[in-house]
């Protein structure tokens, strides 16, 4: 099952919107991740691809984090008026 929120990193999306849908889907992934995504019937063959997906969305967040469109919240303006 795909999470809502795997999308992401849509354009679509503002910067503030894809930081806090990364966040969200990391912690989807994290409440999977508990075991392994794909046990066969043989017992021999597992898959770990949500661990995988797990650092690749925490990769993205931390870049998502540093961009500069991303650090408007909570920021100072100052602007310097001249006398005439």
């Amino acid at each position: 099952m795909a999470s809502e929120f795997a999308d992401y990193m849509s354009g679509s999306y503002t910067a503030a919107v894809r930081i806090t849908r990364c966040r969200s889907y990391i912690a989807y992934l994290t409440a999977l991740s508990d075991g392994p995504t794909n046990l066969n019937s043989d017992s021999h063959s597992v898959s770990y691809d949500r661990l995988g997906q797990l650092a690749a969305a925490n990769a993205n967040l931390i870049r998502l984090e540093s961009d500069p469109r991303a650090m408007n919240n909570g920021g100072v303006s100052r602007g310097v008026f001249g006398r005439f």
